[in-house]
This record gives structure tokens, sequence and C-alpha cells, in this order.
């Protein structure tokens, strides 16, 4: 049949094919729902003027094995492996490299239902050569997220599906590096918490037409805030907007439509992580600084009050205990005020010191010349001698 154009083999029970070296003319093959567990190298190479292959399902939804070359075939613009459930996993990155490396005009190409590893970083290399593809679904195959200028060589990509999958992180500028023709884009039934304006760079705004992300696993807190306006004043059309726009988290918002949540930048620069952070750091390193400047003022002050504190707690025991007193140099420290200095020093000091045999410390004739006062009671504290035979009662007055 030197003319036929037109083959379909579909649903019947095929389970090998040899590559094909007939047909010159035949543009269509479908061979979807047959029995093929494997595809051999250069199986339709041959076949040079075929534009549309289909194996959708192919191996009963159980696709083992595809040999280098599989598709080497420069004339064929349409490909689709849908539901073949084969495991690009299995590939080494040569053979995934090889996989379309001579398919350059295909222009359809629908891997939907087969399982890319979310382990390894296999679109790269699947997807390169493909410069000339304005199609792709990659629905359902298990990934995870999108590396970055993965998509970068399909400068005239308008269809891109990757809906259904894990994808948790969307908000990388480079995903779409050189992307300028994109007119459909779903990522609907993710993981994606936060859509920001990385997200959809302004190349990717100026040609998309329609765009669908409904029920993934948004999260309404303020890195959503340029999402939800944008949401609300887009003019593109936003598939299932705003039934399936759902908050998940935080869990108090659980259920409520993105519509109705309505950040403000004053809410938001409040509760900002990073606004809290460089207020807590703030306040903590003032508290520091008040701290060391209080201490280098007042460690005096600072070392009386903790000796004070001593005393105070040993005189709630009822006593406090001198191991020996021929260590101090006097008996007593003298506290007045200067009306009453000449008694202290003609009456007071001379009856205590000349009959009693008490040694007092008095600040006008024992204070060494030049100390400030505060260090002078520092030293001379702990020369003063407390004793008695039983209790020692201690009276502090400034």
């Amino acid at each position: 049949m030197p003319n036929l154009t037109f083959l379909s083999l579909a649903f019947n029970s095929l389970k090998n094919i040899r590559p094909l070296q007939c047909l010159p003319r035949l543009t269509e093959l479908r061979l979807e729902q047959n029995l093929l567990k494997r595809i051999q190298t250069n199986t339709f190479a041959y076949l040079n003027s075929l534009k549309e292959l289909y194996l959708m399902a192919v191996g009963r939804k159980n696709l083992e094995t595809l040999e280098k070359g599989a598709f080497n075939s420069t004339s064929l613009i349409h490909l689709s492996l849908r539901e073949c459930n084969f495991h690009l996993d299995k590939l080494n990155h040569s053979a995934l490299a090889d996989l379309f490396s001579n398919c350059r005009n295909l222009q359809h190409l629908d891997l939907a239902q087969n399982v890319i590893n979310p382990g390894r970083i296999l679109l790269g290399p699947l997807l390169y050569p493909l410069e000339k593809l304005k199609y792709l679904n990659l629905e359902l195959t298990k990934l995870t997220y999108l590396p970055n200028q993965v998509f970068s060589k399909m400068s005239l990509l308008e269809t891109l599906r990757i809906n259904s999958n894990k994808i948790y992180c969307w908000d990388e500028a480079r995903i779409f590096d050189n992307v300028t023709t994109l007119q459909e884009l779903d990522v609907s039934n993710n993981y994606i918490k936060v859509v920001n304006k990385s997200s959809i760079p302004p190349q990717l705004l100026s040609s998309l037409r329609r765009i669908n992300l409904a029920t993934n696993q948004f999260s309404c807190t303020c890195h959503q805030m340029w999402f939800v306006n944008w949401l609300r004043s887009s003019k593109i059309d936003i598939v299932n907007y705003p039934k399936r726009y759902r908050c998940v988290q935080p869990p108090a918002l659980n259920g409520m439509q993105l519509k109705d949540y309505k950040p403000t930048i004053e809410s938001c620069t409040l509760w900002n992580p990073l606004f809290t952070i460089a207020i807590s750091m703030a306040v903590f390193g003032f508290i520091i600084i008040v701290s060391i400047t209080v201490f280098v003022r007042c460690y005096t002050n600072l070392k009386n009050y903790i000796y004070l504190l001593k005393v105070s707690r040993r005189q709630r025991q009822g006593y406090l205990p001198l191991d020996n007193s021929e260590d101090y140099e006097y008996h007593a420290f003298v506290v007045y005020c200067d009306a009453n200095r000449l008694w202290v020093h003609n009456e007071f000091a001379k009856k205590l010191e000349n009959e009693e045999g008490f040694k007092l410390c008095i600040h006008h004739r024992d204070f060494a010349v030049g100390e400030t006062i505060i260090g002078n009671v520092d030293t001379l504290l702990k020369k003063i001698l407390e004793s008695c035979c039983h209790n020692v009662k201690c009276i502090c007055q400034k």
C-alpha cells in the first residue's frame, strides 16, 4: 500500500513490532492499547512521512523498555506516550539525552501518566533537544520540582500541563527563562504553597492567556500578598477561580477562599519575621549596651550591693561567724552627717577608742586622700571587725 497515509492498529494484542520499512507516505500511525513491552531501535525511522504517532497505554499501561533511538524520526511532529506507566528513571543520563535527540521537529509531546523519578533531575536532558516543541503534557508524572531553565530552549512553547503532580516549590524566575510564547499553563492539583512575583515573571505574564492553579496547598500568609492581589486584578483567564483557590495554612484560615484573604502592607510589615527579628535584635543590643554602661559606671556600687545581700542572708540565719578577728584593722565604721562631725570626733570617738578600746574608721580621719568615697568605703569595710560572743547584728545605713 504505497499510498497509505493513515493506519490504526489500536486496541489489538500486538506484542512485538519490528522496524517498519514500507508505507513511505504514512503520516499517522495509531498503536494505542496493545500489548507491546518493548519499542526497538529505529522502529519508526524509515517512515519518512510520519508526522503523528500514538502509543497510548501500549503494554496495557506497563511499557517496559525503550531502546536507544526508539523514536528516531526527523519527520515526527506529534507523539503521545500517555498512560504507558514507563519509568524514565530506568534510563541513564545518556539514554535520556538520546531518547528524543532525533525528534528535533517534534511539536506535540504527551508524557502524561509515566513516571519521572523525583529523586533525579531528568527533565533537562530529556527535553533539551526539543527546541520546536509547542505542546508539552507532564500530567501525573510524579514531578516534585521544576529545575531552573528546564524550558529555556523551548522558545515556541504554547501549552504546558504539569498538573496533578507533587510540585511543592514554584518561585524561581529562571524556570521560564526565554519562554515568551506560553499561552496556557496548568499547574493545578499540586502542593504549591506560595506564588510570588518570581513565579510568573513579566515575559510569561505578557503571553499567558489561560492559567490553572486550582487545588493547591495555598498558605495564607503575608508571602501570598502579591498573588492574592494579582488574582483579583488579572485579565488572564484563571481556571476555577475563586471556588478552588482556598487556604490550607494556617489552620485558623483553612478553607477560606483566597479572594477573601486580604493582607495589608501594614499588617505584613508588623508580622514580617525579618521585621520581628530586626526589632528583637535591636532591643537585645540596647539592653546589652545599657547593661555594660551600668556595670562600668556602677561597678563599685554593684559590689557593695552583692556584699550587703550576703550580709543580709547571713543575718537572717541569726549570726555572722567570723573566723579570725586578727585580720581586721577596725571594729566599726562610723556613719555620720557633717552637722554631727564635732561630736563624733571630740566625744564619741574618744569615748569608744580611749576608754572602751575600740578602733573606729572615721571618714575625715582615715579615708585615703584622692580616692573616691565609694572606693574608700569598699576598701575600709573589709578591714572592719564585727564581733560579739553570740550574735552580730549589722545595721547598714547610707
